[in-house]
């Protein structure tokens, strides 16, 4: 039996050997946990700007913020992207925002060779998507702008409204009983047709910068009947269009005044519901203009 345990023993030596040979070569083939972290750490792509290390996977969202150009050492950038894209652009004219827009495209550019220059393969292919990106933002945003500049800058409109004269506008009458004149056509209220120019450049809140609003003086010819070009009109127009609208179109108001030339009404001395004047034998007009208020509506192109 002793013999028998002997062997057993002298059996299982090589066996256990081997094991831990076997442990020793999985542990020193297997990286460790720190390692594998160095590693990684190693092998993520990162581009060095002014100093300061930014991994190129957080390049889309530091050019969301802007921080991207401090971390860059660029003031120009970072001040062209807070006016163009930053939470207080309405602050800004349209063309100012348009003229930060295109430093911030340039901005990109020089970006992109400092990219190209030190990052290959999927690091310089992440950092060109990122930074193509960006470039589709800021054309995007400048049609936007460009649809606001236009919008509040000289534009045309024409636009249908009404007018009303103080005065009384007989332009034409016959005489009733008791020879007391009696008005046959009343032109006081007269429906308008507007060929109107305006310049929405008094407003500078931030509603108007970004183009929700825009308030302005207008100029414009009104027709009449059968006039084509029958009064000059002037006065004050407020537009609105939706900001987010790329297009440069919208509607406006306008209030004010319109002068017509050679307007038909009663003469002096003869008025509408009473006696012919003294010495008249029939009634009598004159033409001269006259001022009435002005109220239209129109669609901005």
């Amino acid at each position: 039996m002793n013999d028998t345990m002997g062997r057993a023993r002298g059996m299982s030596r090589p066996g256990v050997v081997l094991t831990a040979l076997l442990a020793l070569a999985s542990l020193a083939a297997a990286p460790s946990m720190a390692q594998e972290q160095e590693s990684d750490k190693v092998a993520s792509p990162a581009v060095v700007l002014r100093g300061n290390k930014v991994e190129v996977s957080e390049v889309p969202g530091r050019l969301k913020t802007g921080k991207l150009w401090i971390d860059a050492g660029e003031p120009e950038c970072a001040k062209a992207h807070e006016v163009a894209m930053g939470p207080d652009r309405g602050n800004y004219r349209p063309q100012e925002r348009l003229e930060a827009l295109k430093t911030l495209d340039r901005c990109v550019d020089t970006l992109r060779v400092t990219g190209s220059g030190q990052l290959k393969g999927k690091g310089a292919e992440a950092m060109d998507f990122s930074l193509a990106h960006e470039k589709d933002v800021i054309a995007e945003q400048a049609k936007t702008d460009r649809a606001v500049q236009e919008f509040l800058g000289m534009r045309f409109g024409v636009g249908v409204g009404v007018s009303y004269s103080q005065d009384d506008i007989i332009s034409d009458a016959e005489v009733g009983a008791g020879n007391v004149i009696v008005s046959t056509k009343d032109e006081r209220t007269q429906p308008r047709v507007i060929l109107e120019s305006h310049y929405y450049g008094w407003c500078h809140s931030t509603a108007c910068n970004v183009g929700s609003f825009g308030v302005g003086p207008f100029l414009g010819i009104v027709a009449k009947d059968e006039k084509l070009l029958s009064a000059f009109g002037a006065g004050v127009m407020l537009g609105w269009k939706d900001p987010k609208n790329g297009e440069n179109d919208g509607w406006s108001i306008g209030v004010g005044a319109v002068l017509d030339a050679n307007v038909k009404s009663l003469a002096d001395g003869f008025e509408e519901g009473k006696p012919l004047p003294a010495g008249e034998t029939e009634i009598r007009f004159e033409e001269k203009s006259r001022w009435s208020a002005l109220l239209f509506f129109t669609r901005t192109f």
